[in-house]
């Protein structure tokens, strides 16, 4: 009896244990837990603006810029992705760090400025991923409510593909606000960022349609770690060349147009 009732307890704490993981995903993510802990998890909702179903009444809206940008799937690799093998020192994880600080600052900025911007957000991004709530946490305070900052969702987490209504909407909208550029970041480059880039120049023109390198963010899967160390370098000496050779890479079969820009619009 005693040797039964030990071995009760003993599955009563490895089901505990088990649960407490599911209850509480960020700490599968090491080392990014320490990122999503900057983001507390709570209950608000998501303060972006969805794009309007009916864009036509947005068509004499001024855009206050020539540029229309859109990030897809900002903070995926820090959000959607669980890498427990990786510590704090590995150069895909200071690669993938720095990636998502650039992508952090750019938006700010960006929003702040009244610059109109679309983030294309992964799937059923409020229940799913390592954490959702610190997600929505950290899209309220990176983008915060700007006057011209709208979201729209992918068909899934890990897909870039649109809704063909939520694509026609969003030509719609570009088209209205009457575009001249449209500046496609966000990742990851060669995977769901082509997806989308591949679904909207099919509705509209690829004249207009850019990749920018220097808010394009690279997986840590397609790269080696002496590769991330050569990327993370060039990074900090604002020098995008090599995120440039992997776009043109990646992106050749789609013939995307590739388009940097300058260091005072950038961060």
């Amino acid at each position: 009896m005693q040797l039964y009732r030990a071995l009760l307890v003993l599955v009563i704490l490895v089901a505990l244990s088990f649960c407490s993981v599911i209850d509480n995903p960020a700490s599968a993510a090491s080392p990014f837990a320490k990122i999503t802990d900057n983001y507390a998890a709570t209950g608000e909702p998501l303060k972006i603006k969805k794009l309007p179903g009916n864009s036509t009444t947005l068509s004499s809206s001024p855009t206050g810029s020539a540029d229309v940008y859109i990030m897809v799937h900002p903070g995926y690799g820090v959000f959607f992705q669980s890498r427990p093998g990786e510590t704090d020192g590995d150069a895909k994880y200071l690669l993938l760090n720095q990636q998502f600080e650039n992508e952090i600052e750019f938006i700010s900025s960006k929003a702040a400025s009244g610059a109109t911007m679309i983030l294309v957000l992964p799937g059923q991004f409020e229940t799913e991923g390592v954490a959702p709530r610190s997600f929505i946490s950290y899209l309220n305070k990176t983008a915060g409510i700007g006057p011209a900052l709208y979201y729209m969702t992918s068909k899934s987490t890990n897909s870039g593909n649109i809704v063909a209504d939520d694509m026609i909407n969003l030509a719609t909208f570009l088209l209205g606000v009457k575009a001249e550029r449209i500046m496609v970041g966000g990742g990851f480059i060669g995977r769901c960022q082509k997806e989308f880039f591949n679904e909207l120049t099919s509705y509209l023109s690829k004249n207009i349609v850019y990749i920018v390198p220097e808010i394009s963010t690279i997986s840590p899967e397609d790269i080696s770690a002496r590769e991330a160390s050569a990327i993370l370098e060039g990074m900090r000496q604002h020098n995008f060349s090599l995120v440039r050779q992997f776009i043109d890479k990646k992106a050749r079969d789609a013939a995307a147009n590739v388009l940097s820009i300058s260091p005072s619009s950038q961060l």
